[in-house]
């Protein structure tokens, strides 16, 4: 500025252009301010090249300042908004995405020709965090035309991320499939894999197995098969619905060297899920001795954990314990997570000693607050499912002397493209012209399932999953995806099993551990969960 005055001295008058300049090359927004300060005090105004300049260094890399970008943007005249150079708007915008700041993104955004809005102007203002229902509609307009070749794959990516965030699968599937030509088209195979590792465990966690085969071989086709992320997708996908033979082809083709903790961690989980403890317990083994041999760390708690699962699940505490004391004596702590793993299967098979033993291991270790009601509920129900009321109820009182509230269960499941949320004995508020309709199916299940010796305690209980399958069922639906934020109980799980059969349905069961995906009155999981 000391150069401007002298400049004006010299020349009796400084050109606005020169503080434009000027505001390209300032080090901060104290900078930026004290030129437009300058320009008031000698033109009386704002310039609209000054502003669009003062707000594309704002928004550089360099100072990240949206916000003030932003701010500045909003100074410049309507008149003039024409002229400003689309590539300011786009700084502003991705500086605003990068950052979250959701209000300037969406300024920057509007102020962008909508004629000229591109796939990458959408996916920035969709990653600044705009709302889930403008976001999606977006997508939807921009989906309706086709996508060019050259268009950057990591929009996908921003777009399936939303989709996720949505439950919305089947814009999941429509993003996927309108990108396609992008997709084929790329050369950056990392960034190809990760998009594609979204999509796998989307459609993987909506249970459609079949459509993640699908993709999983595009993925080979595509050459990506081999990427570690593209993998323990597959594989995360395959453990979760206890798919062993699928798990164990691909296994099949990856060096014992080439395998990394989550690889490990989801076969693992696909044998447990499956039943299958000691094979479970060679994987681990194999790895962990293949590993050591080379000095490196594979097999994680995660790992150890998954086997106890295994061996839990069937019964075989004894077993379940060797593999926690094996984690130990490798250098490894048991967490609260190890532990549960441990004590939940005891109140199916009333272990009472054995959850014991790890009631008092959890008692000595550091829990997360929000695992404590859990470890008393589950410990509880040991205590009852060996007929020991007493305990059962001391220990209940206990829990809540300490405060400790179990927080509340509930199953999401989506109808005709909306969600509802359903809790014990409780039905959303908007479908309540339907209680009646689903009190009545309830008397029908309960009736068709005692007369076949089948437990009906989930539904006199009005458990939150029955709730939301008899709405499922009176709307028609013969696919069927429900989500729990607690793991199935076992009255449930019978007597949904054999509701397949009745109605001729298939449900798709997701708890807070896996998938079970039920159909002509029997489960994947065999039994063992």
């Amino acid at each position: 500025l000391k150069f401007v005055d002298l400049a004006f001295e010299r020349d009796g008058s400084v050109g606005p252009a020169l503080l434009t300049r000027l505001a390209g090359k300032a080090w901060n927004t104290r900078e930026l301010k004290e030129l437009l300060d300058e320009s008031q005090v000698r033109f009386g105004n704002h310039s609209w090249q000054l502003l669009a300049s003062a707000a594309n260094r704002a928004a550089s890399q360099e100072l990240s300042e949206p916000a003030f970008a932003a701010s500045l943007l909003q100074l410049i005249p309507k008149d003039d908004f024409s002229k400003v150079h689309e590539g300011v708007l786009r700084s502003v915008l991705g500086c605003a995405s990068r950052l979250n700041d959701v209000n300037s993104a969406k300024l920057a955004f509007d102020m962008i020709p909508i004629k000229d809005r591109n796939p990458t102007d959408c996916a920035r203002l969709i990653h600044s965090g705009i709302d889930l229902t403008k976001g999606k509609n977006i997508i939807e307009q921009l989906i309706s035309f086709p996508a060019n070749e050259d268009m950057d794959t990591r929009v996908l990516g921003v777009f399936l991320k939303l989709c996720e965030r949505c439950e919305d699968v089947e814009l999941a599937k429509r993003v996927w499939k309108w990108g396609e030509v992008a997709r084929r088209s790329s050369k950056n195979n990392h960034q190809l894999a990760l998009i594609t590792v979204l999509i796998i465990m989307q459609i993987g966690r909506e249970g459609d197995l079949s459509h993640a085969y699908e993709l999983w071989e595009e993925a080979i086709a595509d050459g990506i098969s081999e990427e570690p992320e593209v993998i323990g997708a597959m594989l995360s996908v395959l453990s979760a619905h206890g798919d062993l033979k699928a798990t164990e082809e691909i296994l099949s083709k990856i060096p014992i060297e080439k395998i990394n903790s989550p690889m490990l961690t989801s076969a693992l989980t696909a044998y447990s899920h499956g039943g299958h403890a000691e094979e479970a317990w060679n994987l681990l083994q194999k790895v962990e001795d293949n590993s050591q041999s080379r000095g490196k760390v594979v097999v994680g708690l995660n790992s150890y954990t998954a086997v106890v699962d295994a061996y839990a699940r069937r019964g075989e505490f004894d077993k379940a314990m060797n593999v926690i004391q094996r984690a130990v004596i490798c250098g490894f702590v048991p967490d609260a997570v190890m532990w549960m793993t441990f004590l939940s299967p005891c109140r199916h098979y009333a272990a009472a000693s054995w959850g014991k033993q790890a009631f008092e291991a959890l008692q000595k270790i550091k829990v997360p607050e929000e695992m404590l009601p859990a470890i008393y509920v589950v410990m509880a129900d040991v205590y009852k499912a060996c007929g020991d009321i007493n305990s059962y109820e001391e220990l209940h009182k206990e829990r809540l002397k300490r405060g400790l509230v179990k927080g509340r269960g509930a199953v999401s499941i989506a109808i005709q493209g909306k969600t509802y949320i359903f809790h014990v004995n409780e039905i959303p508020m908007e479908l309540n012209k339907y209680a009646k309709e689903i009190d009545d199916k309830l008397d029908e299940w309960t009736t068709w399932l005692s007369g076949r010796s089948v437990s009906v305690e989930s539904i006199r209980c009005r458990h939150s999953e029955k709730l939301a399958l008899a709405f499922a069922v009176l709307k028609n639906e013969k696919i069927i995806t429900i989500r729990k934020n607690l793991r199935i109980c076992s009255d449930c799980h019978e007597a949904s099993m054999h509701l397949t059969q009745m109605e001729g349905i298939r449900i798709y069961h997701w708890d807070n551990s896996r998938v079970h995906v039920m159909e002509e009155g029997k489960c994947s999981c065999g039994g063992v969960y």
